[in-house]
């Protein structure tokens, strides 16, 4: 992208986000992710150590991933926002799709917005701050970040299904049933479906994951 269009897009999007923010804060009762229950219902011990362990391969990788727009900043925060984030845009995307129901139309477009301060805009926002020039790299971090922050979301949802509801080797998203986010049970029976969402994100960083182990046995 040129740099005169890729100022353009950052003005844009940042008037976007700000926009965002007014309706964030305008709706914030009505919105999950500002409810004290949703972050009891993330911040499970589960999750939290598998988060501290993509965070911890994310900052390790970066120097030695061979992609000069990956650095310690882009794969922390991007990592922490999709830890907070991504299972309650996900979530709401998809009860909106499934015609579940959200609080509001607010609730749904704030979502959307996360996602793609999430996944881009932070991003390219960062390099371009860093390097004087819009970041040569944006559409390829959007599909990819894109596909990983849906993985992150789906991985950080995951809950035991019971015989009143019924999953996939013993897993279920949280985000299908009505008393989302819930407090629950012992998640070791989502074990399985958990190693699966892992497996597909590795399989999306194994470029990167082989340059880097590379580059880490090289002289």
């Amino acid at each position: 992208m040129p740099d005169s269009i890729g100022r353009i897009y950052i003005a844009s999007f940042t008037l976007v986000t700000l926009a965002a923010l007014v309706v964030a804060a305008r709706a914030r009762p009505r919105l999950v992710l500002f409810e004290r229950r949703y972050f009891r219902w993330l911040f499970r011990p589960w999750k939290l150590a598998s988060f501290a362990i993509a965070l911890t391969g994310m900052v390790i990788v970066a120097p030695l991933s061979g992609d000069p727009t990956w650095d310690y900043v882009t794969g922390s925060v991007q990592s922490v926002l999709a830890f907070v984030t991504a299972p309650w845009a996900v979530g709401t995307i998809y009860r909106s799709l499934r015609g579940l129901g959200v609080r509001s139309r607010a609730e749904l477009i704030v979502a959307g917005i996360t996602w793609m301060v999430s996944v881009s805009w932070f991003y390219d926002a960062y390099l371009y701050l860093r390097d004087g020039r819009y970041g040569p790299l944006w559409l390829e971090n959007l599909w990819a970040s894109s596909g990983l922050y849906f993985l992150a979301g789906i991985l950080w949802s995951l809950r035991p299904a019971t015989p009143a509801r019924p999953g996939l080797l013993g897993a279920r998203l949280a985000f299908a049933d009505d008393d989302w986010p819930a407090e629950e049970g012992s998640h070791t029976r989502v074990a399985t479906v958990a190693f699966v969402v892992m497996g597909f994100t590795t399989l999306l960083m194994s470029p990167f994951l082989v340059h880097a182990w590379e580059r880490w046995r090289s002289p």
